[in-house]
């Protein structure tokens, strides 16, 4: 027998690096695929006043000071119904001067015009105690740089249950933001709001 009688032919070797290809490109599709349906990491948050010890999630941001009254904190980070979950609270009055907006921005997505995009999330809203932010809620806003231009929201539940926002990009906007908390609070209102929220996700649905 020859000595290169076992070596496969150049037509097998091409159909068999097509089908690991293929395979590679099914695995890729498939792992990009989970990847948009996974929730928003909540890694990186730290039980505590966020202006001292605490910390929001990784890439969260608060969208105001620490300086205009008001206090935000992770009260607990748990496990509800199998899902990571964290309990927030924002408080206090706003001595600012002006109206502030005291929402948590959770994800900033690149958008055009006419695009849709859905924001989801196991959410209940624990405690209320100032009437002054009636109806707490959830919101996508399309912004051109940073720029508000329009929004989509939604009251946060009072019981554990799935809020969704279903919102259609504004012309001439560059970005989709999606807020917990989209509330207003003129000068000298105050709040104190606690919630919980887990399975927060954020999609690009058409």
């Amino acid at each position: 027998m020859s000595r290169f009688a076992s070596l496969s032919s150049p037509s097998s070797r091409v159909r068999g690096n097509l089908q690991a290809r293929l395979y590679y490109a099914r695995e890729k599709n498939r792992n990009l695929r989970k990847a948009a349906n996974a929730p928003i990491s909540l890694n990186g948050a730290i039980v505590g006043d966020i202006s001292d010890t605490g910390s929001l999630p990784t890439g969260w941001q608060w969208e105001v000071g620490f300086d205009v009254g008001l206090t935000l904190e992770v009260l607990e980070i748990s496990n509800r119904d199998g899902h990571q979950a964290l309990t927030i609270k924002i408080s206090g009055t706003n001595t600012s001067g002006s109206t502030q907006y005291p929402g948590i921005r959770v994800t900033t997505e690149v958008a055009a015009e006419d695009e849709e995009f859905t924001f989801s999330v196991l959410a209940e809203l624990l405690d209320e105690s100032d009437p002054l932010m009636e109806d707490p809620r959830i919101s996508i806003q399309s912004r051109l740089d940073n720029s508000y231009l329009s929004v989509t929201n939604t009251v946060i539940p009072s019981t554990w249950d799935n809020a969704e926002v279903v919102h259609t990009v504004a012309a001439t906007a560059n970005q989709a933001i999606a807020f917990l908390l989209d509330n207003s609070l003129d000068n000298g209102e105050s709040v104190d709001v606690t919630f919980q929220v887990a399975m927060i996700k954020m999609k690009r649905t058409g």
